[in-house]
């Protein structure tokens, strides 16, 4: 039996900075969210506003002119990996006359992703980073890997022991702590650190994958985590209510709900957060019978 993605509903907005990092997409029967990262230095070596950007975009299109049903979402990740690694080091030397040895690890641009595709009765999913699926599948309530969450919790904590923490602005915070976060960010794609989307193929072999059965009129929402932070970061909401949430009051109201929370600064201001706002995307739809 075929099902297919009806009644999608997006969202993808830029936060506090003016270029949205994030992207989103479906295409048939599958469908998408994209969280990209610049490096940590601040460094621009890709034709685009950030390299981020350019790194969100290049999968966006990547995917919308290469999934089909003959090939693997692991296999399909991994020959993307090498399509634009291959595309970044031709820029770098192109470019800017270097290699892609002469460049820092805290130079990558890096993403996480969510990715879906139906295949007759079954779902197939794809977490690599900190995007996450939740459906009212009760199998599979919730697709999402923890690691990234748990890495930026504990510089959160570093923030909240600052004497002085919601009294001084971000950027003075975020020096404060950028020692932790740069050591952080230097864990990415190895052994004890955590997975995501770069330009390293085995992390891959370490993303959240797998198959579920399609249950009837299945609901699915698929968020970065500057959507799910209505409820992970601020708890406006519980994170158990959040798809139905969604489905019942709109993506738009609990966005809107989200960044009058973020703009009241007696609310947020003894919140740890790395920006004021993130880039915020999320991409809710039924999953029923053609």
């Amino acid at each position: 039996m075929n099902y297919k993605i009806k009644d999608l509903v997006a969202l993808c907005t830029s936060g506090s900075n003016i270029h949205n990092e994030d992207a989103c997409g479906f295409k048939e029967n599958i469908a998408w969210v994209i969280d990209g990262a610049t490096g940590l230095n601040g460094k621009n070596f890709m034709p685009s506003e950030t390299d981020a950007r350019w790194y969100s975009l290049w999968w966006d299109k990547y995917l919308r002119d290469n999934i089909t049903d003959n090939i693997s979402l692991e296999l399909l990740i991994k020959r993307g990996i090498r399509e634009i690694r291959a595309e970044f080091e031709r820029n770098l030397s192109d470019s800017h006359g270097l290699g892609f040895e002469d460049i820092l690890k805290l130079d990558y641009p890096s993403a996480s992703i969510a990715l879906i595709r139906l295949n007759e009765d079954n779902m197939e999913y794809f977490v690599l980073g900190d995007c996450r699926i939740y459906t009212d599948n009760s199998c599979i309530p919730k697709i999402a890997d923890e690691t990234i969450s748990n890495f930026d919790s504990q510089v959160f904590e570093s923030m909240r022991n600052l004497n002085d923490f919601g009294y001084i602005n971000f950027a003075e915070i975020k020096e404060r702590v950028m020692d932790q976060i740069i050591e952080n960010r230097l864990k990415n794609n190895i052994e004890g650190g955590y997975w995501i989307l770069s330009f390293d193929e085995k992390a891959v072999d370490n993303a959240v994958c797998g198959i579920c059965k399609i249950s009837e009129n299945m609901k699915v929402l698929m968020a970065s985590d500057g959507y799910y932070a209505i409820c992970d970061k601020y708890g406006i909401f519980e994170e158990k209510d959040l798809l139905k949430l969604s489905f019942d009051r709109g993506i738009v109201s609990l966005f809107d709900a989200l960044r009058k929370f973020e703009n009241n600064e007696d609310k947020v201001r003894f919140i740890p957060r790395f920006k004021k706002m993130d880039d915020c995307t999320c991409l809710m739809f039924k999953i029923d019978k053609e």
